[in-house]
């Protein structure tokens, strides 16, 4: 008996392992680049992540990071056609692979130079922490000409180099800031070395300057506004706390002391603690710079607008500074602007195990896109939008952003839907979502002859809902007699006549609310009388369907409110759909002619469940809920009897969800009963596939044996 439970076991193991779902693009993603979107690659067995692209002249992309070998990882640089295809010329089949020192390294920033040949900045290990600036020619083979065999290697005193980057000047000198850490300290240097890689005596102290030699200081990003100008940002320690900082230095590598407080800057970001992570300069010659802050609600990812004085640009979001106010956890981690020069920030979002690449999209004019006045609104306005990308509900990371001439925008990181880390481009039909490009930029709706239509975003946002609504203006500006003395002229004419005739009878409004649905431009169902939502018949293993009551799960994919007649402002209450969704939403309006008019579309996503396992654990960040919640996605919606799991799930779970929630007994006990489910999950989620595919091979066959041995006996 016990080996037949086995040999079930095995079989209701390997459903979920080969019913894994690994596609989840959203729609916003631009579909004719690559294979619906993206580029994925696995180089074998570990992590593999990309860290620093730059996009060359004739469209090719650029990407340096990190790939593993089965023993270390080693510095990774590829490139790619302007279609995501690798570019089988550069190189060995479109990858260069190198190892720095004995032990891992990895790229962490690279630069295409004048002539076409390429610098990429490593870190690794051999004794001591290394830097290597590897110089390429534009086929991906070294330049023998530079440095030893095309690579110069600076060794630094330390444990680890936990940072790096890469600038060059129109000279072709080369600027190298890094963070070295030891068992009690956080340094960071700044080099120059010239064009054939040597260090350039007249900077510093032999080439090399000690940023903030007083305090323990995190370097994060260079830029070089002028050719005898470099700003270092990052962090540094200020009463025990991590607090951002930027330094400038002039040519020679001195502190420039007209730079704020003696060289150094302390931007107000707010929070217990914050940090530079990317600079960017926009097209008018303003200072970006994007990071995260922390405080009591978690991290928030920012972007701070500088003057060219380096003063804070108060037209810019939110009296300078942006900050995302998501409910999970952000940070934000590259910085660029568009043709418009319109911010656009990319980072992650999410709790460990089940991190989302995020792209926002910031007006350099329009507020923030969390405070519009006085009224809160929430990142999904069309003041500022968002667009989240969740390869397969596990971590995907946008590490670099750059925006292309064509306007759209490639982000470059890693994804884990192969249970490892994987490089990841993803491109992006333009920075903003389709509903803010498409109509109403500005949150003013849609105009047609007879009305405007606007829609309001959407607040309060829970489980199953949130409250939005809509404006419907006359678009008429005059009364009819007005405007038909000012078309015709005179009042005795037929003109005149028809005239007021069809604006006196024009179309008035007979219904308005909102539509909603998973899809884009969610329409209004004229036949949708009794059911608020469509919603897909699922039942639970108890043959019980999941109600509302239980917070309908993966079922609703449509719907609608009605809200009344005629024109003003009104409230639409959205009720009964699904945790942890993305809906799109516009307001409407039938007209009395049968003619239906549509608002611009706002998107919203509903706050994720999972009730038992956030009451025991307390919190639905908790990393033990964030990874059942990933293979809850990745292999149990993926399949109708998943689905059935989950309904009978979503049945049980509020009412004893109440009772844990009360009790510490409980929810301890409960913490020991979810256990062995969340080390199983675990397992599913963080084991490589190849890893997989053996245990299950090696069980099967033990299983057999164990069994033919037993008939024999």
């Amino acid at each position: 008996m016990n080996y037949r439970l086995s040999i079930i076991s095995i079989i209701f193991m390997s459903f979920f392992l080969f019913s894994t779902d690994l596609r989840g693009a959203v729609e916003t993603i631009d579909t004719s680049f690559a294979e619906d979107g993206f580029v994925v690659r696995d180089f074998g067995i570990g992590d593999d992540e990309i860290l620093a692209m730059t996009v060359q002249p004739d469209g090719k992309v650029l990407v340096a990071g990190y790939s593993s070998n089965g023993a270390v990882s080693e510095v990774t640089v590829s490139r790619y056609l302007p279609d995501g295809k690798p570019d089988t010329s550069f190189h060995s089949n479109g990858v260069f692979t190198y190892n720095l020192g004995s032990e891992d390294s990895t790229a962490r920033s690279l630069a295409l130079l004048e002539d076409g040949r390429i610098a990429v900045l490593s870190t690794g290990f051999d004794e001591n922490p290394l830097l290597g600036l590897f110089i390429l020619e534009s086929d991906g083979y070294p330049d023998k000409t530079f440095g030893e065999n095309g690579l110069q290697t600076l060794s630094v005193e330390g444990e680890k180099i936990v940072s790096a980057d890469l600038k060059t000047d129109t000279d072709t000198a080369f600027f190298i800031g890094a963070t070295v850490t030891g068992a009690d300290f956080s340094r960071s240097f700044l080099f120059r070395l010239n064009a054939q890689g040597e260090e350039d005596g007249s900077f510093g102290e032999n080439g090399v300057v000690t940023v903030d030699s007083n305090s323990e200081s995190w370097l994060q990003s260079l830029l070089i506004l002028q050719k005898d100008t470099i700003l270092v940002g990052g962090a540094v320690d200020r009463d025990g706390s991590r607090q951002a900082a930027l330094w400038q230095f002039t040519e020679d590598g001195s502190v420039d002391r007209m730079f704020a407080e003696r060289g150094e800057l302390l931007p107000e970001i707010g929070g217990v603690a914050s940090t530079v992570r990317d600079l960017s300069v926009g097209l008018d010659g303003k200072v970006l710079l994007a990071g995260t802050s922390r405080d009591e609600q978690g991290s928030r990812a920012f972007v701070l607008c500088l003057n060219k004085d380096f003063s804070t640009d108060e037209t810019f979001a939110e009296q300078g500074i942006f900050k995302s106010v998501l409910q999970h956890e952000t940070e934000g981690l590259t910085v660029t602007t568009d043709d418009r020069g319109d911010v656009i920030l990319a980072g992650i979002t999410g709790s460990a195990g089940n991190r989302d690449v995020v792209l926002w999209t910031i007006p350099i004019r329009a507020g923030s896109g969390d405070i519009v006045g006085e009224k809160e609104l929430p990142e999904n306005s069309l003041v500022s939008s968002k667009i989240i990308t969740d390869m397969a509900g596990t971590d995907d990371v946008g590490y670099v952003v750059t925006v292309l001439e064509s306007g759209k925008v490639l982000v470059a990181g890693s994804t884990g839907k192969s249970g490892d880390r994987d490089f990841l481009l993803a491109r992006y039909a333009s920075g903003r979502t389709e509903s803010d490009s498409r109509v109403g930029a500005g949150g003013e709706g849609v105009v047609t002859e007879e009305y405007r239509l606007q829609t309001l975003p959407v607040t309060d946002i829970s489980h199953i809902g949130g409250i939005s609504g809509g404006i419907i203006t006359d678009t008429r500006t005059l009364s009819c007699e007005s405007s038909c003395v000012a078309e015709c002229g005179e009042t005795e004419t037929t003109c005149y006549t028809e005239c007021l005739e069809t604006c006196e009878n024009r179309p008035t409004i007979t219904l308005r609310g909102v539509s909603f649905s998973l899809k884009r431009e969610p329409q209004y169902n004229a036949d949708e009388e009794e059911e608020p939502a469509t919603v897909e018949n699922i039942t639970s293993i108890f043959g019980k369907k999941v109600t509302k009551q239980s917070f309908l799960f993966n079922l609703v994919r449509s719907g609608q409110t009605e809200d009344g007649s005629g024109t003003g402002e009104y409230e639409s209450i959205v009720t009964d759909v699904t945790p942890g969704m993305t809906y799109y939403l516009r307001a409407y309006a039938v007209l009395s002619d049968g003619k239906i008019l549509y608002g611009n579309e706002v998107q919203f996503t509903t706050d994720d469940a999972c009730f038992i396992a956030t009451a025991a654990y307390g919190s639905p960040g908790d990393p033990c809920v964030a990874i059942l919640r990933v293979f809850r996605d990745s292999f149990l919606m993926t399949n109708a009897f998943g689905r059935k799991l989950v309904a009978t799930y979503y049945h049980l779970s509020p009412v004893a969800a109440s009772v844990i929630q009360q009790s510490k007994i409980l929810r301890f006990a409960v913490r020991i009963l979810l256990y062995p489910f969340v080390l199983f999950a675990l397992f599913m989620v963080k084991t490589p596939l190849l890893i997989k595919y053996t245990i299950i091979v090696i069980a099967v066959v033990s299983a057999g044996i164990v069994l033919v041995r037993r008939n024999r006996t």
